[in-house]
C-alpha cells in the first residue's frame, strides 16, 4: 500500500490538465506504429501543455521553490 500511495501522490502532484493530456495521448496513440508523424504529434502535444498557463505555472513554481496553484 505504501508503494501505491507514493504513486498516487506523484500523480496528484502534477497539473490536472497535464494528467488529462497524458491520458488522452496514451489512449489516442496506443497500438499505433511508431512513425515520424506519431513522434511529431506527440512532441506537439507535449509542447502545447508546457506552453499552457498550467505548464508555465508549473515551471515558475519549480523555479521559485513553491507549490503550484493547483495543489
Amino acid at each position: 500500500m505504501r508503494k501505491v500511495d507514493a504513486i498516487v501522490q506523484t500523480l496528484v502532484a502534477n497539473g490536472p490538465a497535464a494528467v488529462q493530456a497524458s491520458k488522452k495521448l496514451v489512449q489516442d496513440l496506443a497500438g499505433q506504429p511508431l512513425t515520424p508523424d506519431l513522434r511529431a504529434d506527440t512532441a506537439r502535444r507535449i509542447a502545447d501543455i508546457r506552453a499552457s498557463d498550467e505548464g508555465r505555472e508549473g515551471v515558475q513554481s519549480f523555479l521559485n521553490k513553491r507549490a503550484p496553484t493547483w495543489r
